[in-house]
């Protein structure tokens, strides 16, 4: 309980909201397995906001700056993986709506993998600096 206090009200809540959603896809995916892409791409949806809230979360709590500022880049590249998971999710939700190309995929990687090679680098976060509350 001490460490939730130390962390701060908000921190807890998002730390919460994490494993919920780690909950969240454990139980599908033991329940439902992975056969259906329905239910296989929920549990990639719930475990990319697990990863946003846990690199959120680091990025907010530690001290060290460069640890600080990899972790803040990562929610970027987990933010990334919601945004195609849901993609994915929504091709298949309720039932299979469409049938996707091979062209539509490289449509949707392409961009994925480019702009999370440049999350990385120095042209998507110029300066970072970490102040203490």
């Amino acid at each position: 309980m001490e460490f939730l206090k130390q962390i701060g009200f908000n921190n807890s809540l998002l730390l919460a909201t994490a494993l919920l959603n780690l909950l969240m896809a454990l139980v599908v995916l033991l329940k439902k397995g992975s056969k259906n892409k329905m239910y296989l791409y929920f549990v990639l949806l719930t475990l990319c906001n697990f990863i946003w809230c846990m690199t959120l979360l680091f990025a907010i709590i530690i001290n060290q700056v460069n640890l600080a500022e990899f972790w803040y880049r990562s929610c970027y590249a987990a933010a990334l993986g919601i945004g195609v998971s849901l993609l994915y999710f929504s091709v298949y939700f309720p039932f299979k709506s469409k049938q996707m190309s091979n062209g539509q995929h490289f449509l949707i990687f392409i961009p994925f993998i480019t702009l999370f090679f440049l999350i990385y680098s120095k042209w998507h976060i110029t300066d970072f600096v970490k102040i203490n509350n």
